[in-house]
C-alpha cells in the first residue's frame, strides 16, 4: 500500500495516534475527531490500546456505559484466571 493514497491514510493517522501509547483516551479521542474512517480506526486503535495498556486504562466512566459491561467484566476475569494458572 503507497502511503501517499487514500487507502493509506488511515494507516499513516494511526501511526501517529499510537505513538501516544501511554493515554487511551486521548489517542482515541483524537482520532474520532480526524474524521475520515473514524470508526475503524477508533475500533483497531481501541483494541491495540486496550491490549498494551489494559482494562484500567479506559476510562471507567466509558466501561460504565457498555450494556455488556457485567458479562465483559465476567469473561476478562475468566481470561485473566486462565492465564494465571
Amino acid at each position: 500500500m503507497r502511503p501517499n493514497t487514500s487507502a493509506g491514510r488511515p494507516f499513516r493517522r494511526l501511526g501517529f495516534l499510537s505513538s501516544r501509547l501511554n493515554d487511551f483516551e486521548t489517542a482515541i479521542l483524537a482520532t474520532l475527531r480526524a474524521g475520515g474512517d473514524n470508526a475503524g480506526r477508533g475500533a483497531m486503535l481501541g483494541s491495540w490500546l486496550g491490549a498494551y495498556l489494559g482494562i484500567d486504562a479506559i476510562p471507567r466512566e466509558w466501561r460504565a456505559r457498555l450494556t455488556a459491561a457485567p458479562r465483559l467484566s465476567a469473561a476478562l476475569d475468566k481470561l485473566l484466571l486462565d492465564e494465571a494458572r
